[in-house]
């Protein structure tokens, strides 16, 4: 496990006095990612990207500041240099979020990919990707591999059809993945669940 998972994994399950928190390891990368990207930023506008209510965004930053992941200001919330070096962490495994237009793979209203560098060798079937999606809240989930100069399925040896050939070439354009990466394709109604499921079933190949 990388050190910023089980950074984040550790503080989405500390106890604290009162209800227990109603964020995941989602929520608290999540932040800091907006945090890094638009900070200083205050608790509302804060909430209101994270589609949280503000007594558990409240909550959310009191957690990352007792980490010293974050400082709050008066002009708001910015990362620390423990912080950004988890983000940092990160984002040298997760290396490109993008939308994905629908296709034989992608079949939901909203679809969001995300790049997984070099982690073609922790997949098995890719079963354990998409039921980790499905449990974040998203509707459908494909991991897919790169190797050998092509996108594939796991097992990789099946069949595949003209519209599976079209949307590959098509993923394959967005993403450009090097040898061993993977791409997991996760949909929803709605763009949230969409991008909690994708994170989700991401994790799973960087804990």
């Amino acid at each position: 496990m990388i050190k910023a998972v089980m950074v984040l994994r550790n503080l989405a399950l500390r106890k604290v006095v009162g209800p227990s928190p109603s964020f995941t390891e989602f929520h608290l990368s999540k932040a800091l990612e907006v945090i890094g990207e638009r900070g200083p930023i205050g608790r509302a506008k804060l909430s209101e990207e994270l589609k949280m209510g503000e007594g558990a965004t409240r909550t959310l930053i009191n957690h990352l500041q007792k980490a010293e992941l974050i400082k709050a200001t008066k002009w708001g919330c910015l990362l620390t240099r423990k912080g950004r070096a988890i983000i940092e962490e990160l984002e040298s495994k997760l290396l490109m979020k993008a939308n994905v237009p629908r296709s034989s793979i992608a079949v939901e209203a909203h679809n969001l990919g995300i790049l997984v560098k070099d982690a073609g060798h922790k997949i098995r079937s890719g079963i354990e990707q998409r039921d980790a999606a499905i449990k974040a809240g998203a509707s459908s989930a494909t991991t897919t591999l790169f190797r050998n100069d092509k996108l594939s399925v796991p097992p990789v040896n099946q069949r595949v059809s003209r519209d599976w050939m079209d949307a590959a070439a098509q993923i394959l354009q967005i993403f450009n993945p090097e040898e061993n990466d993977v791409i997991i394709i996760c949909g929803d109604d709605t763009e949230e669940n969409a991008e909690k499921g994708v994170m989700a079933a991401a994790w799973t190949l960087i804990e």
